[in-house]
């Protein structure tokens, strides 16, 4: 199968189960004042009618919805998807009666091999104290802890899906036949994926699951 049509099959089953999702959820209104919108489904946005915030209180309030930590929520910033922006976290936005401003939670600052799987690459890690590393020797004791915690890592994996079924990410292009295979793998590989994420945190079997996309 040629290279765009496993990304589009990919895509397509994404989005089947972005679909599925939109369907249980209430019905939108016509939008006023500031929404902040989050990847992670069911996850309802912040609406703020009135006031005037600084980008990064309201980063620190998404956090919150998120259950992000202190520790990642410096990752993380507000995005508008339609004029490819980022809000630094000084900056003040007054919302008043007249004000319809839509932004995205999103995961900024993203550090390759942070899960430290690629031995070509030095993995990324916290810094902690030592008594924290398991008690393994000086030779196998890692550099600290693992950069993002579980939800840093859940919202990551929606941002990412939501990216791909979009065609936001970046793939690269092939530059021989067995590179070609390696990223069709890639792409069915995050299909596989979502479907898998999708019958764990629904509780139901990969078969119900399959058949319940397609």
């Amino acid at each position: 199968m040629p290279s765009l049509g496993v990304m589009e099959l990919g895509r397509q089953l994404c989005g089947k189960m972005r679909r599925s999702r939109r369907a249980e959820g209430p019905v939108t209104v016509t939008m006023r004042g500031l929404e902040i919108h989050f990847y992670l489904p069911d996850t309802q946005p912040l609406e703020f009618l009135k006031d005037r915030f600084t980008a990064e209180e309201l980063c620190v309030e998404a956090a919150k919805r998120c259950y992000i930590s202190p520790l990642c929520c410096n990752l993380f910033g507000l995005y508008d998807e339609n004029q490819q922006l980022w809000y630094a976290p000084n900056h003040v936005i007054k919302v008043t009666d007249e004000t319809c401003i839509k932004l995205h939670y999103r995961m900024r600052f993203y550090f390759t091999n942070w899960h430290g799987t690629s031995e070509r690459e030095s993995p990324v890690w916290r810094h902690c104290i030592s008594k924290l590393r398991g008690g393994l020797g000086p030779q196998r004791a890692p550099e600290g802890i693992p950069l993002l915690d579980a939800a840093s890592l859940d919202y990551l994996f929606a941002q990412g899906q939501n990216d791909f079924q979009k065609g936001l990410a970046v793939v690269r292009c092939p530059q021989s036949e067995a590179e070609q295979h390696e990223i069709e793998n890639e792409c069915l590989g995050m299909a596989v994926l979502a479907i898998t994420h999708y019958a764990m945190t629904r509780e139901i079997p990969l078969s119900t699951a399959s058949n319940e996309i397609r």
